[in-house]
């Protein structure tokens, strides 16, 4: 397919240097109006044409490469047969040297036979010595230039053609890894769960990802072009003086800041904000990643009432047991009052009751202190319906 195209962009070429080639012939030429010149000027118009139309009309590029020879040899000999002269022969090479571009060593060969053959039927048929003086050996130097030419016109297509080789690897491979590397970049631009900008050196945004629009609110289209508006007044010279720093070349690492929603509401975010350089080491644009810290912040301050709801668990726990120690004492004696005097049966019943709740609150509280695992038990539905009922 590669060859295909190169030998599509070549017949295109040639094209157009031979039609131009061929007016510059004519406008040389337009004084001579003799019949045999206006005869090679239609006849050489024709077969570009021919060529033309196969390349309009979609031929196989290699038909038209060898047609393209066909023709051109065709006009170099009916030009010579015309006017015999050197430097018509001389266009014979041209021949050869125009079949270097297609870098193909059959299209140079065939040219280089074709040039071998024309001058020979013109050395036979004598019109060689017709307006130039030549000898017999001139024809075999002839012939050796013509394969000379050709064989260091192959060397050059070869040298050429493992050249493009190569380099055609190394550009097949240069762009798979660029191509990674940007689909890369864009996965982790576009479906990073963090906010993501690009903005340029004079603080207006340039592109921002799905995460920024939100985590800010804004819309991509909202945003793109213009000042970055979220950051609180309140902080807008300190958020200054960090883009002063990046525009000189420092990365700043997640530092924890403030930023403003389109909504008005003032988050917690981690910032990293890096330059990004060109070729030439120089700072061309702004690159920040905003991580919003919301969430954070309210794990952690769950996490410190939690601290502090079981640092009260342990105070419970201890007040519980130092309740414990007097009170089993207290209902102790009360015990042996309530059993050996019946005077005081209705004091002592009232205040055995009275421990008694006491003792299940402080129960409770070490039950909030240490908590006890849920233990599920069966039990028949008919009696907790009848617990209810009599409730």
């Amino acid at each position: 397919m590669e060859s295909h195209n190169l030998i599509k962009k070549r017949n295109f070429v040639l094209l157009l240097i031979f039609w131009l080639l061929y007016f510059i012939h004519i406008v040389l030429y337009h004084f001579i109006a003799t019949d045999p010149y206006m005869i090679v000027f239609i006849s050489g118009g024709i077969l570009l044409l021919v060529v033309t139309a196969m390349y309009y009309f979609r031929f196989h590029p290699a038909i038209i490469m060898y047609s393209f020879f066909i023709c051109y040899y065709a006009y170099i000999a009916y030009m010579t047969s015309i006017e015999p002269a050197v430097i018509n022969y001389l266009f014979l090479f041209l021949g050869i040297i125009v079949s270097f571009i297609y870098y193909s060593y059959i299209a140079i060969v065939i040219s280089t036979l074709m040039s071998i053959i024309i001058v020979l039927y013109f050395y036979v048929s004598n019109t060689l010595f017709t307006s130039v003086t030549f000898v017999k050996l001139d024809i075999v130097y002839f012939i050796l230039f013509t394969l000379i030419t050709m064989i260091i016109l192959l060397y050059c297509a070869h040298f050429s053609k493992k050249l493009i080789a190569i380099t055609t690897v190394k550009m097949n491979k240069t762009e798979d890894e660029l191509y990674s590397a940007q689909e890369y970049l864009q996965s982790f631009f576009t479906y990073n769960r963090d906010a993501i900008a690009v903005f340029s050196l004079d603080g207006k945004v340039i592109k921002v990802n799905a995460a920024f629009e939100q985590i800010y609110g804004w819309k991509a289209e909202e945003i793109v072009g213009k000042a970055i508006p979220s950051i609180p007044v309140g902080l807008k010279s300190d958020a200054e003086s960090r883009l002063e720093r990046v525009k000189k070349g420092e990365t700043l690492v997640a530092f924890e800041t403030q930023d403003k929603r389109k909504d008005g509401k003032v988050i917690d975010v981690e910032i990293t904000v890096s330059p990004i350089f060109n070729r030439d080491k120089q700072v061309v644009a702004l690159f920040g990643i905003s991580r919003d810290l919301t969430e954070e912040k309210e794990t952690e301050k769950f996490l410190r009432q939690t601290d502090k709801l079981s640092l009260a668990g342990e105070m419970a726990a201890g007040i519980a047991h130092e309740i414990r120690n007097p009170l089993t004492s207290l209902n102790g004696f009360i015990q042996l009052i309530h059993e050996d005097s019946s005077r005081y049966h209705s004091y002592t019943t009232v205040m055995l009751s009275e421990l008694n709740r006491i003792n299940s609150i402080v129960g409770e509280f070490l039950l909030l202190a240490k908590p006890h695992d849920t233990v599920m038990k069966k039990h028949a539905f008919s009696t907790i319906l009848n617990d209810v009922i009599l409730l």
